[in-house]
């Protein structure tokens, strides 16, 4: 009994003071300082605290940091751009960042082509180096949205950890726990409703999100995994194509393309959309990865996919910075998939391990489960802001009852 106090006293203590922790909360956008044109996808974080944001398709973002931090520096760095630091204190709602054109001109002008083949050695090479072989933490912001015409037809947002073992371990070995979720009311099709039922009874459930982390690309990078690009039939059946150097504040970074040579099973959509994967060519660190593909059955192709994964360099290592992940169905009905990592968590005392029991199961539809729906917690929590268009769509989904009513009916709390 008195075990039984003592843990709800604790529990009453870790709300109320995670309610009270003041945060600097800064919303703004951040544009190119050439043109003024709104930047999608900048990194945004405390290199210090390990702590950060995302901007979104448009270039906002929301940033919160609790106000404890004695360190108020914050980087901002995208592709194509000079780094930024500046000071919480001199944050404004427009942040202003250059484009690297100086740098980007003599890097072009004293860089060879470079080989796709012998830089996949140097990749491999480098891993350790460049991405954690250590059991670490990722804190990570998860929204899938399925969408058709201008309307939403599900919207689920979740808080969880991922727990990584290191650059040399498969994904297969993540954990990830959910630790606050929330869904509205589910408006997909019959049609679709039906098909998943069918697919789930041949093949096992399908969770979508360990099915977004699969695919972040370092982790495949194996010599024996038949669908890693570093496996020699990969190199063998795919055509790699050096396309043009970027850089990132003064390192430059190559741009190669890729698609399969053959027409079986997956291939790109068009040329015009073909995948593409970006290297940095001063320590051989895969910063970004995309991927364009579709299932062909006979002449014509269904069930589009086109996936996204960003890393950025915080501290020490890279880790995965934002994965995105859209699948258009035959339908029309289209599901997008984002998780964005808010922070890094590299000292084991300073985070709980995800036990297996509590992880999710890649055969088990998560989606499907209730789970806590904490309103005080999401009040201070870094979401990634919604496009206006988007803002402007999920009003339609409230037709029939407010959105904060839904997520408290789906979850395992009731009013």
């Amino acid at each position: 009994m008195k075990k039984t106090i003592l843990r709800i006293t604790l529990l009453i203590f870790c709300i109320n003071s995670y309610s009270q922790i003041k945060h600097y909360t800064k919303q703004g956008v951040i544009l190119n300082k050439t043109d003024s044109t709104a930047i999608p996808y900048v990194n945004i974080y405390s290199d210090t605290y390990k702590i950060g944001t995302v901007t979104n398709e448009i270039g906002e973002f929301l940033l919160n940091i609790p106000d404890t931090i004695s360190d108020k520096t914050i980087t901002i760095n995208s592709l194509g751009f000079l780094t930024k630091k500046i000071s919480l204190d001199k944050f404004t709602n427009q942040i202003y960042i250059s484009p690297s054109t100086e740098i980007l001109d003599e890097i072009q002008i004293s860089t060879k082509t470079p080989k796709f083949e012998k830089l996949v050695d140097s990749i491999y090479t480098n891993l350790k180096k460049n991405y954690s072989n250590k059991r670490h933490l990722l804190k990570a912001f998860y929204r899938q949205t399925a969408i058709k015409d201008s309307s939403y037809l599900r919207i689920i947002e979740a808080d969880i950890d991922l727990q990584e073992y290191g650059i040399k371990k498969p994904s297969d070995r993540d954990r990830i726990k959910v630790n606050n979720y929330r869904r509205s009311n589910d408006k997909m099709s019959s049609r679709y409703k039906k098909l998943w039922a069918i697919a789930s009874k041949m093949f096992g459930e399908k969770n979508e999100l360990v099915w977004v982390n699969k695919g972040n690309f370092i982790k495949i990078f194996s010599k024996t995994k038949e669908y890693s690009l570093y496996h020699k039939n990969i190199l063998k059946n795919y055509v790699f194509d050096y396309e043009y150097t970027t850089s990132i504040n003064s390192d430059p970074v190559y741009v190669f393309t890729f698609y399969k040579k053959s027409l079986d099973g997956i291939v790109p959509l068009e040329n015009q959309q073909l995948s593409r994967i970006y290297i940095n060519a001063k320590d051989y660190a895969v910063l970004k990865f995309e991927k364009v593909s579709g299932y062909k059955k006979g002449n014509k192709f269904k069930n589009f996919i086109k996936d996204n994964y960003y890393y950025t360099k915080i501290g020490d290592y890279y880790y995965l910075s934002s994965a995105y992940k859209s699948v258009i169905y035959k339908n029309k009905e289209t599901k997008i998939h984002k998780l964005h990592t808010y922070k890094v968590v590299t000292n084991r005392d300073d985070y709980k391990k995800v036990k297996r029991k509590d992880a999710e199961k890649i055969n088990k539809d998560f989606t499907n489960k209730k789970y806590k729906n904490d309103s005080i917690f999401w009040k201070n929590y870094p979401i990634l802001p919604e496009i206006p268009l988007l803002e402007k769509m999920k009003s339609l989904i409230q037709k029939e009852k407010k959105l904060n009513k839904q997520y408290q009916d789906n979850s395992n709390e009731k009013e």
